[in-house]
């Protein structure tokens, strides 16, 4: 059991990096000398490293073996880790962030590999708790972990102060790991993962540069995006050539997965770009200090990590839909009430939001995971890994958008506010005031954009239904 802990707390390391950083943004921008906004590329970053791993991961498994691969996978993560704790220059941390992305995605799947194995067949169904116990503990204990480290000693050792405990873990594991790989079948294809990277970076790039009003961004906006459209001209061409796509994407022919992955895409995209603007306008409109801060996060998932496991444990299949249903009306009004705070307000007013949306979560959770068991066996890990790379796809477009979202709100209520006459209130009043309006507004907007997501999930179930059972008997997906 020993080493089950230690593979735990590995994961658990990993499934925390992002909530982590979220609560250092501000610090970190303040010590590096950047604009606060311009510091949601450390989470952007991370993402973006994730979903290039995803697809590479197979393979590596396949090549390398199991063992050899999980190495190779906590050596990246110690070196990432190491340069991120290290470095004071804003782009050596991104790309640190970017291969702790990169190690971080590749973690999330051979861990729960790991757990399967050590724990054998009977204990297979623990280890799988194990796995979702860990994604739902993660953004309790990262923010509370992030804020006393970043208070205490800096925000770098929210990156080094993981290094000795990575090094223990592995120790404890050292049966598990191996230095000699198999060289079994192909190793991952370094031009997929270049393309791949190629794809999200610099179509990320193109997505802020459009979403820029300034003047001088115009010629940033064609070059990011021609760069993007080569890359994945690149990336089209490599998959025909293997003749193997990234993902099984005939599982889009089945209403309840198709319904499933476009719920949890959105949800998720929103929950994160929501999370890291009511985090911001916090620490810079309410100058809240970051335990505070902290525990507000948290609430989200202590309400979340509770309920969930009794909900998915009592609830039956036929009451999903309706749970689901709740879930997503929750969610709606937890936007809607951070949505309705301003700078006077405080205590109970800021968890309130949070509070809900744990509630939200927990009713999403099982009704997720039971869309998934639905499949056959041997598409579940495909449908997992197609789910998670959406949602962290959905992820960083929407941070990206919202933020600058956000902030063109801002400059607008400035603006407004300037030809009202109100430029009296003082500039540091008025820059907060305006910020206020701009997150007020961005989580409005959220609250329609997931208020459409129910039309669209309804579409999406209704005109996949009666094709799920032939796409889930089928045995080999589209190319």
């Amino acid at each position: 059991m020993l080493k089950v802990a230690a593979v735990y707390v590995i994961l658990i390391l990993h499934f925390m990096d992002m909530s982590v950083a979220n609560i250092a943004l501000v610090p970190i921008a303040l010590d590096l000398g950047i604009e606060a906004y311009r510091s949601q590329w450390i989470i952007v970053a991370f993402g973006i490293g994730i979903v290039a791993a995803i697809p590479a991961v197979p393979p590596l498994v396949r090549w390398m073996g199991g063992r050899a691969a999980f190495s190779a996978v906590l050596a990246t993560s110690l070196g990432a880790l190491l340069l991120c704790g290290s470095t004071n220059n804003f782009w050596l941390l991104l790309v640190g962030r970017l291969l702790q992305g990169l190690a971080s995605g590749a973690v999330l799947l051979l861990a729960q590999k790991q757990l399967l194995s050590l724990m054998k067949e009977s204990g297979a169904a623990l280890a799988m708790s194990l796995w979702i116990s860990a994604l739902a503990i993660a953004p309790v204990v990262g923010p509370l972990a992030g804020a006393i480290v970043v208070d205490a000693v800096g925000w770098h050792w929210i990156f080094l102060g993981q290094v000795p405990i990575l090094l223990l873990c592995a120790f404890v594991i050292r049966g598990e790991l191996g230095v000699t790989p198999q060289r079994e079948g192909s190793p991952p294809s370094a031009l997929l993962v270049l393309a791949l990277l190629g794809v999200l970076l610099f179509g990320q790039l193109a997505l802020e540069a459009f979403l820029d009003k300034a003047q001088d961004a115009g010629a940033a906006r064609w070059a990011y995006l021609g760069a993007a459209a080569a890359s994945l001209a690149v990336l089209r061409w490599h998959t025909r050539v293997r003749v193997a796509p990234l993902f099984d994407w005939g599982l889009l022919r089945n209403g309840p997965y198709a319904a499933y992955l476009f719920l949890n895409t959105m949800q998720g995209s929103l929950l994160v770009m929501t999370a890291v603007i009511y985090t911001l306008w916090m620490q810079l409109q309410l100058q809240l200090p970051l335990p505070q801060v902290a525990l507000i996060l948290s609430s989200t998932g202590v309400i979340a990590g509770v309920l969930a496991p009794l909900i998915g444990k009592y609830a039956t299949a036929r009451q999903q839909p309706v749970l689901v249903l709740a879930g997503v009306f929750l969610f709606i009004a937890s936007m809607l009430l951070t949505a309705r705070l301003t700078l006077a307000s405080h205590g109970l007013e800021l968890v309130l939001p949070r509070v809900v949306c744990g509630l939200a979560l927990a009713l999403l959770a099982p009704g997720s995971y039971l869309m998934i068991a639905t499949l056959p066996e041997p598409r579940q890990l495909e449908a997992n890994s197609l789910a998670l790379f959406s949602r962290l796809i959905g992820i960083n477009v929407l941070l990206i958008a919202g933020v600058a979202i956000a902030r063109q709100l801002a400059e607008a209520a400035t603006e407004h506010a300037g030809a009202a006459g109100l430029a009296a209130r003082g500039a540091q009043a008025l820059q907060a005031w305006s910020a206020t309006q701009g997150m007020q507004q961005t989580m409005a907007l959220s609250a329609a954009l997931m208020s459409l997501t129910l039309i669209g999930l309804a579409l999406v179930w209704r005109s996949g239904r009666q094709a799920g059972a032939v796409a889930v008997a089928g045995t080999t997906p589209p190319r």
